[in-house]
């Protein structure tokens, strides 16, 4: 799906790629389309991953009670009194698909935090290898950058401040030489660099990946689009028309208690026109009524589609009868008062139309409205041309617009 406050055209796509991201960040349209394909999943696995760090997090309270029994109290209370609650309060926020600024930030100060007590529980105990328990916090780092894969300008302060936290409770144990210090902290930070330019790589590629794929999937809509649509004349095809049957035969199948209208038009006497001014006039004169048909459909009344020939239908989704002989007077109208040229007789433009429509609950079908339309659509152009004649699902007999109607319209 595309958001629609967004529509992304293939040129654009192809100047970003062509332009690259090395910043990456996409431009505005692109990026908020990226987020609006990737959040919700983006926000899912997020969720999950959160859950198996917690129970691995909590795993640790194993070796956490040989180790630092001195503490463990205090390693119980961070455990479920500060990293549970703030996991699961994460994961709720998560669930709502928060904007991505939030849902990154927030992933960002969660490793902080966890960061943070790591750093308190070690500093607090006085077990003699706290050192090699801190380096946990190089565990955070790579679950932060590696498996949440935060993105990479909200975790790589996170990284830089857990570094400082490494280093800051490290330079506080006793018993510690200098350069033992500045080693294991040139470790982590070594470790921090390596993985962050992993990081930027792989959301490189991500992005280039999505870019590929929105630019594939731009093209096949458009292919879709352009194979839906008449070549001549631009409105919908008979591949158009037979999909929209299939998706309003669905609809009845589904039981929707509501009236369907087919209008079916003929341009009068478009072979003659034809034969009088060559085909390529009468090309011409099918696009200019494709034009005026469409024009007078307003927004949600319906759909053009090239029936065959000079014959055009119009399917009225949840339309009684009066109302379609509303749009097909308002049709016919048009059509006339345009004064399209038929040629040097001076004689212009006109149709006939013929109207039906019926409940396809109470055993109408799409194809049996078609077969009304075409009966009434007959009697139209035996009836003089240039005028509307109806069925409805209750009658055989073939109807004419009123003429104060036609006049009204």
């Amino acid at each position: 799906m595309y958001s629609k406050r967004n529509p992304i055209g293939i040129g654009v796509v192809e100047r970003q790629i062509n332009d690259g991201f090395r910043w990456l960040k996409f431009e505005r349209a692109i990026e908020t389309q990226f987020e609006h394909d990737i959040g919700g999943e983006r926000c899912r696995l997020m969720i999950r991953l959160n859950y198996i760090g917690l129970f691995v997090y909590h795993a640790f309270l194993i070796t956490d009670y040989r180790s630092i029994r001195d503490v463990f109290d205090l390693d119980l209370f961070v455990h479920f009194a500060i990293m549970t609650p703030l996991m699961i309060g994460a994961n709720l926020i998560l669930a709502r698909h928060p904007p991505v600024w939030v849902r990154e930030t927030l992933e960002s100060i969660s490793v902080v935090i966890l960061a943070l007590t790591i750093g308190w529980v070690t500093s607090s105990t006085r077990a003699p290898d706290r050192e090699i328990i801190l380096l946990t916090i190089i565990l955070v780092v790579l679950f932060s950058i590696l498996m949440q894969r935060i993105r990479f300008w909200y975790v790589l302060p996170a990284s830089f401040v857990m570094a400082a936290i490494y280093g800051i409770c490290l330079a506080g144990f006793e018993g510690l030489s200098m350069d033992r210090v500045n080693t294991s902290i040139s470790l982590v930070l070594g470790v921090i660099v390596f993985s962050l330019v992993g990081a930027y790589h792989l959301e490189s590629e991500q992005r280039m990946g999505y870019l590929l794929r929105l630019r594939d999937r731009l093209r096949n809509d458009e292919l879709q689009i352009t194979s839906l649509k008449d070549a001549l004349t631009g409105v919908g095809n008979r591949r158009a028309l037979d999909l929209a049957l299939l998706s309003a035969t669905r609809r009845d199948m589904a039981g929707a208690d509501r009236s369907v209208a087919v209008l079916l038009l003929d341009i009068d006497h478009f072979k003659r026109f034809n034969d009088t001014n060559g085909h390529q006039e009468g090309d011409l004169c099918l696009t200019r009524v494709a034009g005026l048909l469409a024009a007078c459909l307003r927004d949600g009344d319906g759909q053009v589609y090239r029936f065959g020939g000079e014959e055009f239908l119009i399917l009225l989704a949840a339309a009684t009868l009066p109302e379609a002989i509303l749009v097909a007077e308002r049709i016919r109208s048009a059509v006339a008062d345009a004064r399209l040229s038929a040629g040097p007789s001076g004689e212009t433009v006109t149709v006939s139309i013929g109207a039906a429509s019926g409940i396809p609950v109470h055993g109408s079908t799409p194809q049996s409205l078609i077969a009304d339309a075409d009966r009434a659509l007959y009697s139209a152009k035996a009836q003089g041309r240039n005028r509307v004649c109806s069925r409805t699902e209750d009658t055989d007999e073939p109807t004419t617009a009123p003429l104060q109607l036609r006049l009204a319209i």
